[in-house]
């Protein structure tokens, strides 16, 4: 029953949208990566390091850091609401492939490898249902793997994007993550 009731949720702004076309993934990302660049907080983060890689694989990101702010998004509030929510994104949380793969759309939108220490790095999550995820973190160590990136007693920001169909943004939620 759990997993029919997350197949519908997942399915519901799908429904919801009717025919309107999507934004293109390639316009997407980059909307993103620029809009990142520029908000006060990636800044703020940022310091004085110059670098700025974008990961070149998509990579999971858990959309429960987000259940307040998608819960008022989706229309979802109050406790009983609220429950059902949390459970159904545990559910597509438990089913979702976890690896990263390789992107070419997100490996194009920078030169940088992101390999050296500190340089700050953007990983993005799939395009679903007009939004993405994408955890900012600096590289703590000399390396391109996700391990080299987020490593233990590191603090990462994190962005919730919604795109309009016309593929601007229409909304943002940031969250600062500690890995302790």
């Amino acid at each position: 029953m759990k997993l029919l009731f997350a197949f519908a949720l997942a399915l519901f702004p799908i429904l919801a949208s009717g025919q309107s076309p999507r934004p293109r993934p390639e316009n997407v990302y980059l909307k993103a990566f620029q809009y990142i660049k520029s908000d006060s907080e990636y800044l703020r983060m940022r310091g004085n390091s110059n670098c700025v890689a974008v990961f070149d694989s998509i990579v999971h990101q858990n959309q429960l850091i987000f259940l307040d702010e998608l819960g008022k998004q989706w229309g979802y509030t109050g406790y009983k609401k609220e429950n059902r929510l949390l459970d159904s994104l545990e559910t597509v949380d438990r089913l979702t492939y976890h690896k990263p793969y390789y992107s070419a759309v997100t490996a194009s939108l920078t030169r940088a490898s992101g390999s050296q220490k500190g340089c700050m790095v953007i990983m993005f999550s799939r395009l679903h249902n007009n939004m993405l995820l994408a955890e900012v973190s600096d590289n703590g160590e000399d390396g391109t793997g996700r391990n080299h990136i987020i490593s233990t007693f590191d603090q990462s920001l994190l962005y919730l994007i919604v795109f309009g169909a016309d593929g601007k943004v229409q909304q943002h939620y940031t969250k600062i993550l500690s890995y302790n």
